[in-house]
């Protein structure tokens, strides 16, 4: 249902799969159910709020405790939903909370969104981290985006409010882009540095909305902090910028019982929504039905021109539709 309103959406089976996915994209929303398998809703609404304050949850229950949804407000969730829902109930929700956090997000943040890093490249950014952080000594390094999210950190960050520290370098990189452009520079400054009385902190921007913090104390010599800093950059952005969703997502056929196929057709600017929810239960939101395949279907793969398929009546309807207008989206003007 959710893709059919043009929102590109990720389903995790449990919180534990969640977890492991969060932190490789950036999410415009979480929905999670509150009975799942393993750790439950509430766990992963602290795990998420620990790493990203400003992400929006949807807790979604059967069981209408009101203790337990007061639980979840109070714990940081957006709002709830007691099944079974309306899908406009679900459609109002999700609108209204998406639309708050794009507006929540600092000018700029937005291009550099629609991240996605698989464990390959991750543990590659995450070995990049550590070895900057053994050549300067520093007390941590840090690769956020500008809402706030941590992408992945190395150090002590225990004690940083990285939500509110990822918007202010965001907003940083805006300021210093316009006095690049009163003295006459044809692009932003590619590093911001603040030295403190007890830490410093150098900033670089790896991609648009993506930065690498590095916190360091007075006893660092500067000229090592921007040697090792600059270099890291250097092999980030290839990294980045490869992870980086292209306009135009390829469409990843999966198992018709999988609720949301992921990515859809859509424009790169499509809101993403993180659906975590057990595979079991799904009576809100039914996934389509898949086309029926014939008993005495050949063991060789048969191949069928889009004319034969468009004649053979065996794509839904509905389906041909929500192509069209994703289609009919990718040659709008810009």
């Amino acid at each position: 249902m959710l893709s059919q309103q043009g929102y590109e959406v990720e389903e995790a089976e449990n919180a534990e799969v969640a977890q492991n996915l969060l932190p490789r994209r950036f999410f415009d929303l979480v929905i999670t159910d509150l009975q799942m398998p393993g750790q439950d809703g509430l766990t992963l609404l602290r795990e998420i709020k620990s790493r990203s304050p400003q992400t929006p949850v949807i807790m979604l229950t059967a069981h209408g405790s009101m203790n337990v949804v007061v639980e979840a407000l109070r714990g940081g969730a957006s709002d709830f939903l007691t099944k079974p829902y309306k899908p406009d109930e679900l459609f109002n929700i999700v609108a209204r909370e998406v639309s708050r956090h794009r507006q929540s997000l600092p000018p700029g943040v937005q291009e550099g969104l629609g991240l996605q890093l698989n464990a390959e490249t991750l543990d590659a950014i995450e070995q990049l981290l550590v070895n900057l952080r053994a050549e300067i000594n520093a007390r941590s390094v840090l690769l956020i985006a500008g809402n706030g999210s941590v992408i992945t950190a190395k150090g002590v960050v225990e004690d940083i409010n990285i939500s509110a520290l990822g918007a202010l370098v965001a907003g940083d990189f805006a300021a210093t882009a316009g006095i690049a452009s009163l003295i006459g520079e044809e692009e932003a400054f590619k590093l911001n540095f603040h030295e403190g009385a007890q830490y410093s902190i150098y900033s670089g921007q790896v991609v648009p909305g993506i930065y690498l913090l590095v916190i360091f104390t007075q006893d660092i010599r500067l000229g090592a902090v921007l040697f090792y800093t600059k270099e890291t950059l250097a092999k980030l952005r290839p990294l980045v910028e490869a992870a980086l969703i292209p306009a135009v997502p390829v469409v990843k056929m999966t198992a018709p019982a999988v609720a949301a196929v992921e990515p859809q057709v859509a424009p790169q600017t499509a809101p993403v929504v993180a659906a975590v929810e057990p595979q079991v239960a799904q009576e809100a939101a039914p996934a389509p039905s898949a086309p029926a395949v014939a008993e005495e279907t050949p063991a060789s793969t048969q191949l069928f021109s889009f004319d034969e398929l468009l004649k053979s009546g065996a794509l839904d309807p509905e389906l041909l539709s929500a192509l069209e207008n994703q289609f009919a989206n990718l040659w709008e003007p810009a």
